[in-house]
């Protein structure tokens, strides 16, 4: 091996055993409660003894303790996760062992010098039965979701001791009972005086291969067959109400909680998707494959997504470069710079020890693959101005490589950059060579259609929410001949000034905190607005408009386009236009379904008669209503409100 490989080798290690340090301002305000030298495990727990590393270790009695043997490290890698109902996030230990003469101490400061060329964060020393350690408390993280980290010296080894609490969306703050549990492992950890049994650490390359097959035809992560089927699930069904879609750039409106982005996690949109075993049994353990020929372009072992990442870089017969990304794996079996083939099995799905909202759904745990393509290979650091076409500032969403798993407002196809953000997982791999993706719910890429009117829907309709409003009397005045003035009443129709217009009102039926208000769908300009899901919910937009008293011809116009899942011939979900009175009667305009034709900008133009509402203030409200089957969606761009 040449020298140049030894030493990436050796840097490679230093950074996986400290991944996540280097994106750590540590400050111990907030410090772990060690307690006295604990030789003796406590009532009721479990043991667990290494099989190569030489350590032991105590575990709550139903903690699950997943062993995860990775091509990039020597000693077999521990995920433990730690069930909590009170909680429906993931929440888990993790154990890295990694060799080094040093003490914890100095082993951070090198590697956070060699790798940031900084000063590196500050802890508390420790020692726990007898062993010099290292304690590193969170206050900042914009690497990955870690709260607390604990290094610990051994004979030529250093045990990284890390709890983990929180989801995709941002960290999230581990429960109380995690905190103690962690704290108790942490304790009763004891080095062994027995001999280590490392493997043979995979040859890593010093740089990229010279020549990589051009990947010609694509194929799915997670291979069906022998009766078993893997997919994206349609989503869980609760009590009537369909909840949790798992695919491309859907809104998850039944996820909560403020994240990174400091919104509501269901304004969010999924950057990739979500593959499970379809039959509802566990995914956990299913062979993960890589889905065209390419080049292993990044996987760190230390990080924790939960579970490993691992990204391939593709060249495709054009030239171009795209990436394929894997999530919450383990027991991987390659390195960076090595070479796969398309089909060659790279990891398992890592087992994700939580029930998530919906514990009925999810009888024992939620193991899912989280798959991406992309157009480029680090997602560390695209949340902050310089690094995204739309000045965001979210620094608290800085991860690690594969980036958070959700955008904001902006579509993932054109995030951090128009045309060189996500790409449609499976449309992507259906245009190359795929075939019929084994999904039950095929996903939708809502992109920018082009601007195409096929169709002019006329309605004329008479609306009378307030039937007991009267015009006056107009008093007769000299004849002139003017030209009619044509005067617009609908204010921010084209939704330019945003998710925080404050022209529109955004309201969910099931009181989820969603604008309505998208960059996924303008028609022209920048906005447009979004409705449905594959959830039954039902959202409205609305305005009040304060109508004259002597005008009452008036034209509606809006421009609209509808994609579905469901049959061409459904008409389940829709989306209706209606005025509503000051008493709140509503009159439904006019009402567009699954069963218009789709997938093209159309104009709707409708002649109105307001005279039983001239001189009252009427509210226009765009609705959409899903069923809670597939999914659908409605796009509303350009409205106009024209009166004589």
């Amino acid at each position: 091996m040449c020298p140049r490989t030894i030493r990436l080798m050796r840097m490679f290690l230093l950074l996986v055993g400290l991944t996540g340090l280097s994106w750590i301002i540590a400050n111990p305000t907030t410090t772990l409660a060690h307690q006295p030298l604990r030789q003796s495990i406590p009532t009721g727990w479990q043991s667990y003894t290494s099989p190569d590393a030489g350590y032991t270790i105590a575990l709550p009695a139903d903690a699950e303790i997943i062993e995860n043997d990775d091509a990039a490290l020597r000693y077999t890698m521990l995920f433990i996760n730690l069930p909590d109902a009170s909680t429906p996030l993931y929440q888990g230990i993790s154990v890295l062992v990694f060799e080094s003469d040093l003490s914890p101490t100095a082993y951070v400061a090198q590697a956070y010098a060699e790798a940031t060329g900084g000063e590196p964060p500050t802890g508390t020393s420790l020692t726990i039965n007898g062993r010099a350690a290292l304690q590193l408390a969170r206050d900042r993280v914009v690497g990955d979701g870690d709260k607390f980290t604990t290094l610990i010296a051994g004979d030529g080894l250093i045990y990284r001791i890390s709890l983990f609490g929180g989801g995709k969306g941002g960290a999230t703050e581990p429960t109380p009972q995690a905190v103690a549990d962690y704290t108790q492992s942490v304790n009763s950890f004891q080095v062994l005086a027995v001999p280590h049994q490392p493997k043979p650490l995979t040859a890593q390359s010093a740089a990229a291969p010279t020549t990589v097959a051009i990947a010609d035809r694509f194929t799915w992560p997670l291979q069906s067959g022998q009766g078993i089927n893997y997919g994206i699930p349609a989503g869980l069904t609760v009590a009537g109400t369909h909840v949790e879609h798992l695919g491309y750039a859907i809104r998850n409106l039944d996820q909560w909680g403020v994240k990174c982005y400091g919104v509501d996690w269901s304004r969010m949109l999924h950057t990739g998707e979500d593959w499970y075993r379809l039959d509802g049994a566990s995914t956990a353990g299913t062979p993960v494959y890589a889905v065209a020929n390419g080049v292993v372009a990044k996987h760190n072992p230390g990080i924790s997504y939960p579970g490993n990442v691992v990204m391939i870089r593709h060249r495709l017969a054009d030239g171009r470069d795209i990436y394929s990304m894997y999530g919450h794996i383990t027991n991987v079996r390659v390195v960076e710079g090595q070479t796969v083939t398309m089909g060659q099995q790279i990891a398992t799905v890592l087992n994700q020890g939580y029930t998530g909202r919906t514990p009925s759904q999810h009888t024992s745990v939620d193991a899912h693959l989280h798959f991406e393509m992309r157009w480029f290979l680090d997602g560390t650091n695209i949340y902050v101005p310089g690094t995204n076409a739309y000045n965001y500032n979210y620094p608290g969403c800085t991860y690690a490589y594969p980036g958070r798993g959700y955008t904001y407002i902006v579509h993932p196809d054109n995030y951090p950059y128009p045309g060189k953000g996500y790409v449609d997982p499976s449309a992507f791999i259906r245009e190359h060579g795929g075939g019929t993706s084994p999904t039950v719910t095929p996903t939708v890429t809502p992109t920018r259609p082009a601007n195409t009117p096929t169709a002019t829907a006329t309605t004329k309709v008479t609306p009378s929410p307030t039937p007991t409003a009267t015009r006056p009397t107009a008093t007769p005045t000299a004849t002139a001949t003017t030209v009619p003035q044509v005067c617009e009443y609908i204010r921010d129709g084209g939704f330019e000034a945003g998710p925080n217009s404050a022209s529109w009102t955004a309201t969910n039926s099931q009181n989820r905190v969603d604008p309505l208000i998208y960059r996924t769908s303008a028609r022209t300009g920048r906005y447009g607005g979004w409705f449905g899901n594959v959830l039954n919910y039902t959202d409205t937009l609305a305005q009040q408009i304060t109508l004259p008293a002597d005008r009452t011809g008036a034209t509606l116009r809006f421009w609209r386009y509808v994609r579905s899942s469901e049959a061409a011939t459904s008409d389940k979900d829709q989306m209706q236009v209606l005025l509503i009175g000051t008493d709140g009667r509503e009159q439904v305009v006019k009402t567009i379904t699954t069963a218009a034709p789709r997938n093209g900008w159309v104009q709707e133009t409708l002649p109105l008669d307001l005279t039983a509402v001239s001189g009252s203030t009427v509210t226009l409200a765009l609705r959409g209503i899903n069923n809670g089957s597939l999914v659908s969606s409605f796009y509303v761009d350009d409205l106009s409100l024209a009166m004589l």
